[in-house]
C-alpha cells in the first residue's frame, strides 16, 4: 500500500465542508429553509490540467478541482466545499482508500458570480 498522506499534508489547505440541511417545508404557512452543516477540514485543492480540461469536452472548465484527501467524505449527499470565498460541489469521487489511503473528489465551480469585481 501507498501512503501519500504525507504529501497531502504538505499541500493541504482549509476548506469549509457544507452539507445542506434536510428539514426544509412549511411550518404554520411560512417556509422554513433548512439549516446546513458547517465543517472545517483541511485537504489538497488544485486546478485539473489544462489538456484534462480540453478532453474533457467542456465537462470540466478551469473554475473546477480537485480535492486531494486523506479523510472520506459522505459522498452519497449533495455536499458543497468553500474554499477562497468560491463554493464548489462534490460532483465525482475516486476512492482509492484500498491501495493508496487517498480519496480524490472533482469539484464543480457553483457560480461564478462570487469573483471578486475587477478594480478601475
Amino acid at each position: 500500500m501507498f501512503d501519500f498522506t504525507d504529501l497531502i499534508e504538505k499541500y493541504s489547505v482549509p476548506y469549509t465542508l457544507i452539507v445542506p440541511g434536510e428539514d426544509s417545508g412549511f411550518v404554520d404557512g411560512y417556509y422554513q429553509e433548512a439549516i446546513a452543516t458547517r465543517r472545517e477540514m483541511e485537504g489538497a485543492i488544485v486546478p485539473y490540467k489544462e489538456n484534462r480540461i480540453y478532453q474533457s469536452g467542456g465537462a470540466i472548465t478551469n473554475e473546477d478541482r480537485e480535492l486531494y484527501s486523506s479523510e472520506k467524505l459522505e459522498f452519497d449527499k449533495n455536499i458543497y466545499i468553500e474554499h477562497n470565498g468560491k463554493i464548489y460541489k462534490v460532483d465525482t469521487e475516486a476512492d482509492y482508500g484500498d491501495y493508496a489511503e487517498v480519496y480524490v473528489y472533482g469539484l464543480k465551480r457553483v457560480s461564478v458570480h462570487d469573483r471578486p469585481k475587477a478594480s478601475k
